[in-house]
């Protein structure tokens, strides 16, 4: 880590004044900047890759009809984390929060589909769920937050106490638009007579960004904790909870330096730290 790296002042340009390729071409700028700059950081990331691209390696070949949607959602949980680093990497940290909330929902309706006690019929709700009017209304009954966020707690109710916690991090960050999300973000210069606030598009800061990027990984511990739930002995048998525990306890090791300085930046404690 360089020492004054966490003092880099926030870029914001003109919005007005740029075409959206150099938009494009800022972000990938902020994202191979932190590549370089946070190495650390970059290789949490690309374990939870690596440990996601095993969870799928074990699964695949499972023929169960009861777990073809799970494990599709499970490829798009996968997805979803790749496209929250992406962004938080770039610098559209707002942006985040909404994606790594949609990664735990999906996980909790692939554990909602797999336990189902009735086979595939929760399943076949959530596929039916265009084909009419009554279809709708009992796929989103079926299918409500507390309902799967239910199935979780039923089944291992420490690891849904934690993705509860995390889930609701994802909200007062802006998974829903709220205040707390969007003031976190917002920028303030101010000279002898005015005060400037500034609302931006994406940020070059590394704080934002580093507690977007430990965050994507909290979600990536949480969702591992769900499939768990899916292929208990697979997951065994593969060695992947002792990855899943290694792999938190990387997170700690990697973002603990950097918690102490968001404190500073920020009056509420935060889950950085």
């Amino acid at each position: 880590m360089q020492d004054d790296a966490l003092k880099a002042p926030p870029v914001s340009p003109d919005w007005d004044k740029i075409t959206l390729s150099t938009a494009f071409e800022m972000s990938e700028g902020n994202l191979q900047e932190g590549l370089a700059t946070y190495p650390q950081v970059s290789a949490v990331l690309e374990e939870l890759h690596r440990i996601l691209l095993r969870v799928t390696s074990c699964v695949q070949h499972d023929g169960r009809e009861s777990r073809i949607v799970p494990r599709m959602l499970m490829t798009r949980v996968h997805s979803t984390i790749v496209a929250a680093s992406r962004l938080a990497w770039g610098g559209h940290v707002y942006e985040v929060y909404p994606l790594l909330r949609v990664a735990i929902e999906q996980a909790w309706y692939a554990l909602h589909m797999a336990s189902d006690p009735k086979g595939t019929v929760r399943a076949r709700t959530w596929l039916c769920r265009n084909d009419n009017a009554e279809a709708m209304k009992q796929c989103k009954l079926e299918f409500k937050v507390g309902s799967v966020r239910g199935t979780h707690e039923a089944l291992d109710e420490p690891s849904a106490s934690e993705m509860q916690r995390l889930y609701e991090w994802m909200i007062d960050f802006g998974a829903h638009p709220n205040q707390m999300g969007m003031l976190s973000i917002l920028e303030r210069s101010a000279d002898s007579d005015n005060h400037v606030y500034g609302m931006p598009v994406l940020t070059a800061s590394p704080l934002p960004r580093l507690l977007a990027l430990r965050m994507t990984a909290n979600v990536g511990v949480g969702v591992l904790h769900v499939f768990r739930l899916i292929y208990p002995e697979r997951w065994r048998i593969a060695g992947l909870d002792v990855d899943t525990d290694r792999f938190a306890e990387q997170i700690e090791r990697v973002f603990r330096p950097f918690a102490n300085e968001f404190r500073e930046e920020t009056p509420k404690a935060s889950p950085l730290a």
